[in-house]
């Protein structure tokens, strides 16, 4: 009998982005925050959870195993967290996966958006969509190591149309802006600013009518505010993680930054440029995916698995 679930209020450990703290509003005086490895071992001790929330890409092998032998069940967020196949529970984007292991949840109704995330309005997308200078973003993530972000501006530098060119860099971004710089020079045609942006990354991009991304959450985080997406991904496993999108038309898909041919990219971006209604089409298919619910979701789902654990 799993009616009184909500009675039985789940305690958390959660090392996850600040940006998803949403996920336990509900319970927030239930969860403990922590973004130390040093301290969760102790963490766990002293406040004895029901579950550990990971939103991590890798954790010490060492550590996991001792986190594992505390006998907790142990949710990932993360759909690329390095001991993947050893948690309990798996929340993840794209299309189910054969991971064996974890008990898995996949799709659309677990994507978390955060509240950095913002709506774009349709008179604000519209208005952009009718400049002559097209404005467009490249966002590539938080520290970008492969440089797509460069490989990709010199590409559209030779673009032969007037572009607007938002290139958002993430505070980890450690390759050389001089290079970035010397790309600019290339073309007068096109308008180009450098951004290094975190909090500030969704004001800018409400000025843009197209991003271009690397295929992580930042993809579906667009769909839900209403701005299309070509995806250019860092590995090809990756893509599965953007079926549903790819799917509903809301993104266009051009495979891996390594086999990515340039006049794919300019032919893709001339299409769009002449035909600006397919932009709005693809808007209002991200819109129509009804994305955003994630974080109840979630916590339903962990509630119930409370409730089963208690029986």
């Amino acid at each position: 009998n799993l009616k009184n679930e909500k009675d039985l209020e789940i305690k958390a450990i959660a090392m996850i982005n600040n940006d998803l703290k949403n996920i336990f509003n509900e319970i927030i005086e239930q969860v403990c925050f922590t973004k130390r490895n040093s301290e969760i071992i102790n963490l766990i001790i002293k406040f004895d959870p029901d579950f550990i929330i990971f939103d991590l890409l890798h954790i010490d092998n060492i550590l996991f195993g001792r986190i594992k032998s505390l006998k907790k069940q142990i949710v990932s967020i993360s759909p690329i967290f390095s001991h993947i196949s050893q948690v309990d529970l798996l929340f993840t984007r794209g299309k189910s996966s054969a991971l064996k292991g974890p008990k898995i949840y996949s799709g659309v109704d677990y994507i978390i958006i955060g509240n950095h995330v913002k709506l774009i309005g349709e008179d604000i997308y519209k208005s952009h969509l009718e400049s002559q200078q097209l404005p467009i973003a490249i966002t590539m993530g938080g520290t970008d190591a492969p440089n797509k972000s460069f490989k990709i501006l010199e590409t559209l530098v030779k673009f032969d149309r007037s572009l607007l060119i938002w290139v958002l860099l993430g505070e980890g971004y450690a390759h050389s802006y001089t290079e970035l710089v010397n790309v600019i020079k290339q073309n007068p045609l096109h308008e180009i600013i450098l951004a290094r942006t975190n909090k500030s990354m969704w004001k800018i991009l409400e000025n843009t009518v197209l991003a271009i991304a690397s295929g992580g959450l930042t993809a579906y985080e667009a769909a839900f505010a209403g701005l299309p997406t070509i995806n250019i991904l860092g590995q090809l496993e990756h893509e599965a993680l953007l079926s549903e999108l790819i799917d509903s038309g809301a993104t266009i898909n051009l495979g891996t930054i390594s086999e990515l041919k340039s006049e794919t990219l300019i032919n893709t971006i001339n299409q769009i440029y002449l035909n600006r209604d397919k932009l709005l089409e693809m808007r209002l298919n991200g819109k129509q995916m009804n994305i955003g619910m994630g974080a109840f979701k979630i916590l339903d789902v962990l509630r119930k698995h409370h409730a089963l654990e208690a029986l």
